[in-house]
């Protein structure tokens, strides 16, 4: 899967947390601060059409943009991609790691139990 840049992203999430799917002028509304011009918002779109992440949809003078991937989808295969590159594909030496450093509290400790406890009982 192609990798997806910062703007790309910010492009991404305005498509997964709204009405799917948009036209460009839409996007751009919802652009935090108007921080792009149209044709940098244009070619994000088009590139993340390329890249397999959105699809367009061409209705009269518009194009409609929706997403392939769900977010839900896009993040699962991001963390796989982690747990494969940094801790040989095992989520036990991911999860270590994090152990180890103290990065995981004990709310997160519970709550991972939990979810665990869940799934052997099935």
């Amino acid at each position: 899967m192609p990798k997806i840049s910062d703007a790309e992203m910010e492009i991404m999430k305005i498509i997964w947390n709204n009405n799917n799917p948009l036209t460009s002028k839409q996007i751009i509304e919802l652009i935090p601060n108007n921080q792009w011009k149209t044709t940098t918002v244009l070619t994000l779109l088009s590139r993340l059409v390329d890249k397999g992440f959105l699809k367009a949809e061409r209705k009269g003078r518009n194009h409609l943009y929706s997403y392939i991937l769900s977010y839900k989808e896009y993040s699962k295969l991001c963390s796989k991609k982690l747990i494969n590159k940094f801790y040989q594909g095992s989520f036990k030496n991911f999860f270590a790691a994090l152990y180890a450093d103290n990065e995981i509290s004990q709310e997160d400790l519970y709550e991972l139990r939990e979810m665990l406890n869940k799934r052997e009982d099935k």
